[in-house]
């Protein structure tokens, strides 16, 4: 189970008046028979010890997530990177291996369409770091991971008078359509208007406006495509590509454990230590589904649909959820929230769960309520989307 700790925000805590079922369902079953969203709590025959989520106050704090009403929104069936974070400080070079990266810290848990672009750490290239260099290179786009300066129009409907705004533009990728060199007259510092020879780059942001980049800007920029080399005579050049894990994915380079740096891309949100370069050892097929829990601090949750735990349904859950006190609790979740968290960077939490009706002779053993990257997995050779 993967859990996302948000700081306490200052929402009362819903009076619900939660009526229960006298049955409990595991989520298998539970999702045969009843339509999410659903309420829910855990059976209270079971005991849950959280382990390997960190310090011992969040596994009080995880597993305290379990033992109360939750809403269950949506499932959730895809594909997901499995890695360690690494410690890019403590890497050591060696005259046979190259570099070796020494792992520590928690396993993290990244959903394939995760919104991020990565860098192979592994390839021998390097980024390109300045605009003048891309111009020679000219793919088809580039990511920039730092903001960069350039020009706008100011009015794109004024062809007489044309007129630049001088602007920073975030990081992210840009589509290179050709190479501009002219006079360009632009506003600058307290509106003052100035007139200059310059030599850009036409390019086209993520939001499609078109911007000029003068070729003396400096930055970290890496191919996202490259155009089709004119002749099979073309060399294949030495800079640095960024990859979606969803492209990597296509590539099947995962057939073996792959060391990756997130270059674009928000880092976990439960602190773990995060450097932004992983080992990636292994890709599963998961399913899991997407809670939250109704205490007023609106913590998620992503749960493993297994045959164990068991979970007992509210019967009255499903009219305060659409009409009742809980509407505003859907409504959190269905304005995006849960598609956002899904697509999220995880740390992974496991649970030790525990039946009461064990017999004896199974006392000093628990049942694992595996963690989402610990199931269905799939051989690093044999994978498919």
């Amino acid at each position: 189970m993967a859990a996302n700790n948000f700081h306490p925000v200052n929402i009362p805590k819903p009076e619900t008046n939660l009526i229960w079922s006298d049955r409990s369902l595991n989520l298998i079953d539970l999702l045969k028979e009843i339509q999410l969203p659903a309420v829910v709590k855990m059976n209270a025959d079971e005991k849950s010890v959280a382990a390997g989520g960190g310090g011992g106050g969040l596994r009080k704090d995880a597993s305290a997530m379990l033992k109360q009403p939750m809403l269950l929104f949506q499932e959730s069936k895809g594909f997901k990177v499995v890695a360690r974070n690494v410690s890019s400080l403590v890497a050591v070079k060696t005259s046979r291996d190259g570099v070796q990266y020494k792992e520590g810290g928690s396993v993290i848990v990244l959903p394939v369409d995760y919104p991020g672009w990565f860098r192979i750490l592994e390839e021998d290239t390097v980024p390109i770091l300045n605009m003048a260099t891309l111009a020679r290179v000219m793919p088809a786009s580039f990511l920039s991971t730092r903001r960069i300066p350039g020009f706008s129009l100011l009015d794109p409907l004024n062809r007489k008078d044309i007129m630049y705004e001088k602007l920073e533009f975030p990081p992210g990728v840009f589509t290179l359509h050709s190479v501009f060199e002219d006079y360009v007259k632009y506003t600058g510092e307290k509106n003052a208007v100035k007139r200059k020879l310059l030599r850009c780059v036409v390019c086209v942001t993520s939001d499609g406006l078109d911007v000029l980049v003068p070729f003396d800007v400096q930055g970290e920029f890496y191919v996202v495509e490259h155009k089709k080399p004119m002749s099979k005579s073309v060399k294949a050049d030495k800079n640095s590509c960024a990859y979606t894990l969803k492209q990597l994915v296509a590539m099947g380079v995962f057939t073996r454990p792959l060391v990756l740096k997130l270059l674009i891309g928000e880092p976990p949100s439960k602190p773990c230590g995060f450097t932004g370069v992983m080992k990636v050892f292994d890709i599963i097929k998961d399913w899991t589904v997407i809670a939250q829990t109704l205490d007023g601090k609106r913590k998620l949750l992503e749960l493993p649909v297994l045959p164990f735990p068991e979970f007992i349904p509210s019967t009255n859950g499903k009219d305060l959820l659409e009409s009742g006190t809980l509407r505003a609790e859907l409504s959190h979740l269905r304005s995006g929230a849960a598609d956002k968290y899904a697509k999220e960077v995880k740390v992974r939490t496991s649970f030790n769960l525990k039946g009461q009706e064990q017999s004896s002779e199974n006392d000093d053993k628990t049942k694992q309520l595996a963690p989402l990257t610990d199931k269905k997995a799939l051989p690093m050779f044999d994978r498919k989307l």
